[in-house]
């Protein structure tokens, strides 16, 4: 019954997404069924094929994409921001305020 319902439902729930697409089922080594809730770029996992920038990006599509689905748009401050460069910066898409935190050697706090 899962198998079923989780197969329809993904072609919808990744509709909600630019760049991530969820996985919501695998097979074990076993071939057993297995539900899951996976986050992907390109078929990478998060968090173990995918680097620090691509994951920041990943996190912003998410919460654009859920902010989307429940009609909403709320300020999104962004710690570690510096892991991305200002071509990655520039194509950030979200209908909200986007504060950027980053590391910087500046003595005092800069607002760009």
């Amino acid at each position: 019954m899962s198998k079923r319902k989780n197969e329809l439902l993904v072609s919808e729930i990744n509709s909600h997404f630019k760049i991530v697409k969820f996985k919501l089922f695998d097979y074990a080594k076993n071939g057993n069924y297995v539900e899951c809730c996976v986050p992907q770029y390109d078929g990478k996992d998060f968090g173990v094929e995918t680097n620090t920038g691509l994951e920041l990006s990943m996190k912003l599509d998410i919460i654009r994409g859920l902010q989307n689905f429940f009609g909403m748009n709320v300020p999104v401050f962004v710690d570690g921001a510096e892991c991305l460069d200002s071509t990655s910066i520039k194509a950030i898409d979200m209908d909200c305020q986007l504060i950027l935190l980053s590391v910087s050697e500046d003595t005092e706090m800069v607002v760009m």
